[in-house]
């Protein structure tokens, strides 16, 4: 397994270890402190029940419309808990109250290369907690994991857009989406030969 892999994991499988020094520390503009949790290291039931309402509330914003339930979310964190490729963290107050999450995806080594991933402010937090708290993710992925090659995909009609301008994203490119059913699930699909659409799946970069 690459470095880059190893530090990932390293923060899902020991931070009960050493909570403080595998906690990613971020400060809110009233210098408020914020704590990033490895989310698959200490899932509890409440961050399940967390997860299932905000993941339900924005659901027009992800690529798959589903009404999610507790038991799914238990199993996909559990699934991602042991896929290198990824991690979640709940971001929340240092008394402990989260307010959203934020993670990485799609992490490939060779091409220092990352997505911020499940981006969702599901609760109320200090002023300018969110843009921190997700800088302090960005520069982690840079410092920490070596990439320098950070991008988003996020839907183009989605206010979200300009919350990662402000953090220094750029559009790259669109591409076409055509929505599909698969039984009780939605899925948008990516074509890219498609010249218009109702909905388009933005790719944005982050600027060096």
């Amino acid at each position: 397994m690459s470095r880059m892999l190893e530090a990932a994991m390293r923060y899902k499988t020991e931070y009960l270890n050493d909570p403080e020094a595998l906690s990613l520390w971020s400060q809110a503009p009233s210098g408020e402190r914020l704590r990033l949790r490895p989310l698959q290291a200490t899932v509890t039931s409440r961050d399940v029940e967390l997860l299932t309402e905000w993941r339900n509330r924005y659901r027009k914003f992800f690529l798959t419309d589903f009404t999610a339930t507790v038991p799914q979310t238990q199993a996909w964190l559990l699934k991602s808990g042991s896929d290198p490729n990824r991690i979640l963290f709940m971001i929340e107050t240092e008394r402990g109250s989260p307010f959203g999450h934020a993670g990485l995806c799609n992490l490939r080594p060779a091409e220092a290369y990352a997505e911020l991933d499940n981006v969702v402010r599901g609760a109320d937090g200090p002023r300018g907690a969110m843009t921190a708290a997700v800088t302090t993710l960005c520069d982690w992925a840079a410092s920490s994991l070596g990439v320098t090659a950070l991008w988003v995909r996020v839907m183009s009609d989605n206010p979200a857009v300009s919350f990662y301008e402000k953090l220094g994203f750029r559009r790259a490119y669109d591409v076409a989406l055509e929505f599909r059913h698969a039984g009780s699930t939605g899925v948008w699909m990516e074509r890219p030969d498609q010249l218009t659409a109702d909905r388009y799946l933005r790719y944005m970069e982050r600027a060096a």
